[in-house]
């Protein structure tokens, strides 16, 4: 976050510090944008002119993604270890759907009031093996 332009070693350095900031500490880009001392628009800037340095953020960014999941999957897995309730309801209606744990929604209105309604059906191009119009 300086004045002066930096210099291409000093980019480089940059890139790589936020980088493995991301990869390593698991920041957010604007984060290691921060602790690295650039603006994150000057480091959107080289994303957008470096294609290579942007697929290597976006491999540390989806890596950073895997390990906040897993963070939160173990978290999770010591909620309902420990009884909680709320954990518990989570994951039944997230990964036991087909044992019935699905969250159940009711409609309610005036059943002598009609509804109209139009369903269409467009053609998707797609066809069966045999050249027909798919079903």
């Amino acid at each position: 976050m300086q004045g002066v332009p930096f210099t291409p070693e000093e980019i480089d350095s940059i890139k790589k510090g936020i980088v493995k900031d991301i990869h390593v500490r698991g920041l957010t880009f604007t984060e290691a944008c921060l602790v690295n001392k650039v603006d994150h628009s000057t480091a959107y800037k080289w994303k957008k002119v470096d294609e290579e340095w942007k697929a290597v953020v976006r491999e540390a960014l989806l890596s950073r993604d895997d390990m906040v999941t897993d963070l939160a999957e173990s978290a999770l897995a010591k909620n309902i270890k420990e009884g909680r309730e709320r954990s518990i309801e989570f994951y039944l209606k997230c990964k036991a759907r087909h044992r019935g744990y699905t969250p159940v929604q009711g409609i309610e209105g005036n059943i002598a009031q009609t509804v109209d309604f139009k369903i269409e059906f467009r053609d998707s191009g797609v066809t069966d093996d045999d050249g027909t119009a798919g079903s």
